[in-house]
């Protein structure tokens, strides 16, 4: 398979694959979202068929960049990926730090990265209740003063 830009579509699935698996399990509901995206997308026989192998083995960051030559495509991907890690409306702490590898990768940078975040927030609230701390990047707040 050639990784052009004929293959950007690929490249933002495989990206939402890396976030999902970045807690170290694929729940139903990142499944399905993947599943989703992957018919949105119209991912051609090929792709589907590498698809299916990295849902068992997440795709590394440099399998990924293969497929997204703009940085464009690398927002896209991002994006696609961070809304992918928020479908089970809650974030973890693995999660953050994979998505900011993902965004250093990508060669985006941090007002892109908190762009991103922020339209993930706004679209998909957290409603579980957890290691919400963990979650929040916030820097200079201690949590005493909120």
């Amino acid at each position: 398979m050639s990784t052009t830009t004929e293959h950007e579509d690929l490249g933002i699935v495989l990206a939402m694959v890396f976030m999902s698996w970045s807690d170290q399990s694929l729940n139903e509901q990142e499944i399905q979202l993947i599943r989703e995206e992957a018919r949105n997308q119209g991912l051609d026989e090929e792709e589907l068929n590498l698809l299916s192998q990295v849902v068992h083995q997440p795709p590394s960051l440099e399998t990924i960049i293969s497929y997204l030559p703009t940085l464009e495509s690398r927002k896209a991907a991002a994006t696609a990926a961070y809304v992918s890690a928020l479908v089970d409306r809650t974030l973890t702490l693995e999660e953050l730090k994979a998505f900011d590898q993902m965004c250093k990768t990508f060669g985006l940078s941090e007002l892109e990265r908190d762009k991103i975040r922020a339209f993930g927030d706004r679209e998909i609230p957290l409603t579980k209740a957890g290691d919400w701390k963990e979650a929040l990047y916030l820097e200079n707040i201690e949590f005493d003063d909120l």
